[in-house]
């Protein structure tokens, strides 16, 4: 099985980030996602044409 069907089957990657190294930035917009992804009101989308309709308005 691909790691691209891996990934979306587990709504993330198929393996624990772990030793992490990148820049603050990096781990700005991880920590960011993370905070999105816990929060139930975060909009989101089964669509990519109400995706691009919502970023168009």
């Amino acid at each position: 099985m691909s790691n691209t069907i891996k990934i979306v089957q587990q709504h993330g990657l198929p393996f624990k980030e772990k030793n992490l190294q990148g820049s603050k930035e990096l781990a700005d917009a991880i920590e960011d996602a993370k905070r999105l992804e816990a929060n139930p009101n975060t909009k989101c989308y089964t669509d990519m044409n109400e995706m691009w309709a919502d970023l168009d308005k």
